[in-house]
């Protein structure tokens, strides 16, 4: 006769779980300005999370540390803004790992006789398979009048690794 198994929060909960982890944040804590329609390296100055301390901030990019290969969530989330009230008409949220893009996201106005709206959100969000030492930049871009930025406090990067077993 088979055995039946005493239900227990041990026994029911073995073999779920794990962390999240690395995990990593940055913000942009004030406006950059930008040149209009130029790709930008977004330079986050406001690290909110860096559990692995992979954050590099003389080259604004964060990388994988030792022993931390694995599928990652990376987000990139642009707030295209310009000096001047209702002014911008594009923004573009970019990904680049080791220096190469690999995912863009793009948001325009519908721009009917220069009516512009005061500022886009892109947002890029992707997994990816990662290994040690590769590394992660955010970019972006703003087609505006007056002088193009990313907005500080909005603009963001996060990453964190997904659990795959434990």
């Amino acid at each position: 006769s088979a055995a039946l198994k005493k239900m227990t929060k041990s026994n029911f909960v073995s073999g779920v779980g794990g962390t999240n982890t690395p995990y990593f944040q940055a913000k942009r804590s004030t406006s950059q300005d930008v040149s209009d329609g130029s790709t930008t390296k977004i330079q986050f100055d406001s690290i909110v999370l860096d559990s692995a301390s992979g954050w590099d901030s003389s080259d604004y990019k964060w990388t994988v540390p030792s022993g931390q290969a694995g599928k990652y969530f990376i987000s990139v989330a642009v707030e295209a803004d310009s000096s001047s009230d209702n002014a911008v008409c594009w923004g573009i949220s970019k990904i680049f790992v080791n220096n190469s893009e690999t995912d863009v996201t793009e948001v325009r106005t519908q721009v009917a006789k220069g009516n512009l709206v005061d500022k886009i959100h892109a947002i890029t969000q992707v997994l990816k398979d990662l290994s040690v030492g590769d590394y992660v930049q955010g970019y972006g871009i703003s087609y505006a009048n007056g002088t193009p930025r990313f907005q500080g406090g909005t603009t963001r990067m996060t990453i964190f690794k997904l659990v795959e077993s434990i």
